[in-house]
């Protein structure tokens, strides 16, 4: 069985995009657009880690890394064009 992954990315194009070079190599890809159905999707559904957009329209991206690191030790990549010091933030909370 192959590794299942839940990515959240608020741009379709972007999460289409990455959703087929995940499932190039073996990687079950689940694509959710907002903060709160990522959160709620990781409720229901085991994942083996999740790639997570950090600048969402509905909610820091920055608070679903720290949730799900928190409550599920899950594996983060975090998905983004983001200037320095906001890439150091990310670092800094394990994303």
């Amino acid at each position: 069985m192959g590794l299942r992954a839940l990515v959240l990315e608020d741009d379709a194009a972007h999460g289409r995009l990455l959703g087929l070079q995940l499932a190039e190599i073996g990687v079950e890809t689940h694509l959710v657009e907002e903060g709160r159905w990522f959160l709620e999707f990781l409720g229901r559904e085991s994942f083996d880690f999740a790639v997570v957009d950090l600048k969402l329209p509905d909610m820091d991206g920055r608070e679903c890394i720290r949730a799900v690191r928190r409550d599920l030790g899950l594996k983060i990549a975090h998905s983004d064009d983001a200037d320095q010091s906001f890439q150091s933030h990310a670092d800094q909370i394990g994303a």
